[in-house]
């Protein structure tokens, strides 16, 4: 499986090339939004690991971007990674078109089962959990 880590943490960046590439996987790293847009375009991967508070651009304005200009039918996979533990941050992850919410820290063996438990998945089960954060994210706006 070809993996594609975007995060401004080089540490973590190492950890995540280290572990994966351990695993037989083929490793692409990006330490910015440009670099990791770039790097979808020019050696797609089969999934995204993608920082959710980056500098300058935001990882849910990479993936609003990655969505409109790269990969409008959201064919790659991508799982955000964040110190933000709240649900809402989650729900708005999954709203913006992620397939998973990680919180920082996390087990890298929880992350390696969980990029083979997507990759395995349909598309379909992916769009409706989509679509459920959406609606939770919704009701919860609609609650305050």
């Amino acid at each position: 499986m070809h993996v594609l880590v975007i995060d401004d943490e080089p540490d973590l960046l190492e950890l995540c090339r280290i572990g994966l590439e351990g695993s037989g996987h083929e490793v692409t790293t990006a330490i910015t939004a440009e670099d990791g847009l770039l790097a979808v375009k020019t050696n797609p991967p089969n999934i995204i690991v993608l920082d959710f508070m980056m500098p300058m651009t935001d990882g849910l304005t990479v993936l609003e971007r990655l969505r409109r200009d790269v990969d409008p039918q959201g064919e790659f996979p991508v799982v955000m990674l964040s110190a933000r533990g709240r649900p809402e941050d989650a729900l708005r992850g999954l709203a913006a078109g992620a397939t998973a919410y990680v919180t920082k820290p996390f087990s890298f063996d929880e992350l390696e089962d969980l990029l083979h438990a997507i990759i395995a998945e349909s598309p379909a089960a992916r769009d409706l959990r989509r679509t459920r954060a959406l609606a939770a994210l919704s009701a919860a706006r609609g609650q305050r």
